[in-house]
Protein backbone atom coordinates (compact mmCIF):
# COMPACT_ATOMS: atom_id res chain seq x y z
CA UNK A 1 0.00 0.00 0.00
CA UNK A 2 2.65 2.38 0.85
CA UNK A 3 4.59 1.90 -2.20
CA UNK A 4 1.53 2.14 -4.38
CA UNK A 5 0.53 5.68 -2.62
CA UNK A 6 4.09 6.82 -3.06
CA UNK A 7 5.12 5.51 -6.90
CA UNK A 8 8.03 3.81 -5.80
CA UNK A 9 8.78 0.26 -6.15
CA UNK A 10 9.15 -2.19 -3.24
CA UNK A 11 13.16 -2.19 -3.69
CA UNK A 12 12.84 1.30 -3.47
CA UNK A 13 11.06 1.00 0.10
CA UNK A 14 13.26 -1.45 1.43
CA UNK A 15 16.52 0.69 0.75
CA UNK A 16 14.77 3.53 2.49
CA UNK A 17 13.86 1.24 5.56
CA UNK A 18 17.34 -0.37 5.64
CA UNK A 19 19.49 2.39 4.56
CA UNK A 20 20.51 4.99 7.24
CA UNK A 21 21.94 7.74 4.36
CA UNK A 22 18.80 6.92 2.20
CA UNK A 23 16.49 9.94 1.57
CA UNK A 24 12.61 10.63 1.26
CA UNK A 25 12.67 13.18 -1.59
CA UNK A 26 10.59 15.97 -0.49
CA UNK A 27 7.26 14.92 -3.04
CA UNK A 28 7.88 10.91 -1.40
CA UNK A 29 7.91 12.51 1.80
CA UNK A 30 4.49 14.79 1.53
CA UNK A 31 2.74 11.57 -0.33
CA UNK A 32 3.76 9.81 2.82
CA UNK A 33 2.54 12.46 5.36
CA UNK A 34 -0.46 12.34 3.48
CA UNK A 35 -1.07 8.80 3.55
CA UNK A 36 -0.78 8.64 7.19
CA UNK A 37 -2.84 11.67 7.99
CA UNK A 38 -5.62 10.22 5.31
CA UNK A 39 -5.23 6.59 6.68
CA UNK A 40 -5.66 7.75 10.54
CA UNK A 41 -8.64 9.23 9.15
CA UNK A 42 -10.30 6.41 7.42
CA UNK A 43 -9.36 3.87 10.37
CA UNK A 44 -11.93 6.47 12.86
CA UNK A 45 -14.86 6.76 10.20
CA UNK A 46 -14.79 2.66 9.07
CA UNK A 47 -13.66 2.13 12.87
CA UNK A 48 -11.48 -0.72 11.56
CA UNK A 49 -7.91 -0.26 9.97
CA UNK A 50 -8.97 -3.73 8.20
CA UNK A 51 -12.05 -1.93 7.07
CA UNK A 52 -9.82 1.32 5.99
CA UNK A 53 -7.37 -0.55 3.74
CA UNK A 54 -9.64 -2.57 2.36
CA UNK A 55 -11.76 1.01 1.61
CA UNK A 56 -8.13 2.31 -0.02
CA UNK A 57 -7.87 -0.13 -2.59
CA UNK A 58 -11.40 -0.49 -4.51
CA UNK A 59 -13.15 2.43 -6.84
CA UNK A 60 -15.43 4.52 -4.66
CA UNK A 61 -18.72 4.95 -6.33
CA UNK A 62 -18.51 8.82 -4.47
CA UNK A 63 -15.00 9.44 -6.05
CA UNK A 64 -15.99 8.75 -9.77
CA UNK A 65 -14.72 5.35 -9.52
CA UNK A 66 -11.19 6.28 -8.64
CA UNK A 67 -9.22 4.13 -6.21
CA UNK A 68 -8.46 6.28 -2.95
CA UNK A 69 -5.03 5.23 -2.79
CA UNK A 70 -4.10 6.52 -6.19
CA UNK A 71 -5.67 10.28 -4.98
CA UNK A 72 -2.42 10.52 -2.44
CA UNK A 73 -0.08 11.38 -5.25
CA UNK A 74 -1.64 14.53 -6.24
CA UNK A 75 -2.46 17.37 -3.89
CA UNK A 76 -6.15 18.65 -5.53
CA UNK A 77 -7.31 14.57 -5.19
CA UNK A 78 -6.23 14.12 -2.44
CA UNK A 79 -8.20 17.03 -0.83
CA UNK A 80 -10.91 15.64 -2.75
CA UNK A 81 -10.35 12.53 -0.86
CA UNK A 82 -10.06 14.15 2.41
CA UNK A 83 -13.30 15.96 1.75
CA UNK A 84 -15.46 12.63 0.97
CA UNK A 85 -13.71 11.23 4.44
CA UNK A 86 -15.87 13.77 5.97
CA UNK A 87 -18.71 13.36 4.18
CA UNK A 88 -18.47 9.74 4.85
CA UNK A 89 -18.02 10.56 8.88
CA UNK A 90 -21.04 13.02 8.85
CA UNK A 91 -23.07 10.81 6.33
CA UNK A 92 -23.47 13.10 3.72
CA UNK A 93 -22.94 11.54 0.52
CA UNK A 94 -23.82 14.44 -2.04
Amino acid sequence: MVCRALGISERTLRRWLHEPSAHLKPANGERLLRLIAISAHAEIVFDSGAAAERWFTVPAMGLDRQVPLDMIKESADYEQLAAFLVRLEYGVYQ
